[in-house]
């Protein structure tokens, strides 16, 4: 019997359910949006609160709730109350996609970076 030369990932993608799509397109919008993805960068470090990551970000208050619902939507961060304010951290998968996600478009991109 011949081995398949078609990539795992290949077959994951078209095994992927029709019912989860949208979860899908969900999640990788919420991780794609630049904003959202330093926030995810800057919370793979540690926790903070949102006014905080709104200053760092340079975007309103009001802009970063909205992020953060977003990734909170996706299981992609929680949020937790610490006294009178709110803090946000990743879930420990979610630093682990980061860090992935870093090496295939560092390997993907090296002679772009090298350039740069």
């Amino acid at each position: 019997m011949a081995e398949s030369t078609e990539c795992h990932c290949a077959r994951l993608a078209r095994e992927l359910p029709e019912k989860e799509w949208s979860l899908w397109y969900s999640f990788i919008r919420a991780i794609g949006g630049e904003t959202r993805l330093r926030v995810l960068s800057l919370l793979s470090h540690q926790s903070s609160c949102i006014c905080n990551l709104a200053e760092k970000l340079n975007v309103s208050q009001p802009t970063m709730t909205a992020h953060i619902k977003q990734l909170e939507e996706n299981n992609l961060v929680r949020t937790i109350s610490d006294g009178r304010e709110k803090k946000v951290e990743n879930y420990p998968e979610t630093t682990a996609l980061l860090t992935l996600l870093q090496t295939v478009f560092r390997q993907l991109n090296s002679e772009k970076l090298a350039s740069l």
